[in-house]
């Protein structure tokens, strides 16, 4: 058993001769360098239009190996570098060092255009607010959230992330139904056309689709709404009747078979 067992290894092993002398493979070493002389790291060395390939080491080497004899193209490319290319006929062992040059291309011409953008600035505050003065002539910090803003975000109510327009507010909801926001360290009361709808818990979350703007007043705002809070107060502004006979269609979609 055993010489039978020799016999079967010793013919693999001069079958596996022959065909390593029938089919004999090759390697291409060498280096990559600048003209300077440096080395040139991490470049792309490839046999085009073979699985053939490498990429250069720290010191500008590489080495490709178990190639078959025949006619290639050996190609070497890097970022900032200017590829280079030579036809190379392997039947043995081939070393190269090779230097590239740096390529420096100009930039051409840049034209810059630009199109008109959105523009969510207001200049004044609603009635409800009872300030008859421009939001630039009016001591308190006032920030606004135009219909507009609110139209382009899709936000759907008050828990859509409608704070993230004003810095310094937080939203701070209950179960998904009430809009409870802080702002400097203190739960601001909410008001709805300049009357104060605060609640418990809330109040309920407001249908965008319902609102005009939100305008949001920092810090202490007594000698406005007769609020005392010191973080501040936000005040809902719903859509008032125009007069004019108009209007239009969307369709919204979301997870969890959402549709508007």
């Amino acid at each position: 058993m055993e010489r039978i067992t020799a016999l079967l290894l010793a013919l693999i092993c001069l079958n596996l001769t022959a065909f390593a002398q029938q089919n004999p493979r090759f390697s291409i070493s060498g280096s990559v360098s600048t003209t300077d002389g440096d080395p040139v790291v991490n470049a792309n060395v490839v046999l085009q239009n073979t699985t053939f390939g490498a990429s250069t080491s720290r010191d500008g080497l590489f080495e490709i190996t178990s190639i078959p004899e025949g006619d290639y193209t050996l190609r070497i490319s890097a970022i900032g570098y200017k590829p280079f290319s030579q036809d190379i006929h392997v039947d043995e062992d081939v070393e190269l060092n090779v230097t590239i040059g740096q390529q420096v291309e100009a930039m051409g011409a840049v034209m810059v255009s630009g199109a008109e953008i959105e523009n969510y600035k207001v200049k004044g505050v609603s009635p409800s607010l009872r300030v008859n003065e421009g939001l630039i002539s009016i001591p308190q910090n006032i920030q606004v959230i135009t219909k507009d803003l609110l139209s382009d975000q899709q936000a759907v109510d008050m828990l859509e992330s409608v704070s993230r327009n004003v810095s310094g507010a937080q939203m701070i909801e209950h179960w998904g139904n009430f809009a409870r926001i802080n702002m400097r360290g203190f739960r601001i009361p909410a008001f709805r056309n300049g009357m104060n709808v605060q609640s418990s818990w809330g109040p309920l979350t407001e249908d965008m689709v319902m609102v005009e703007r939100i305008e949001f007043v920092k810090g202490p705002s007594a000698f406005m709404l007769s609020s005392g809070e010191p973080g501040g107060l936000y005040n809902v502004v719903t859509k008032k009747p125009t007069g004019q006979s108009g209007g239009n269609v969307g369709l919204m979609a979301g997870n969890s078979q959402g549709h508007r």
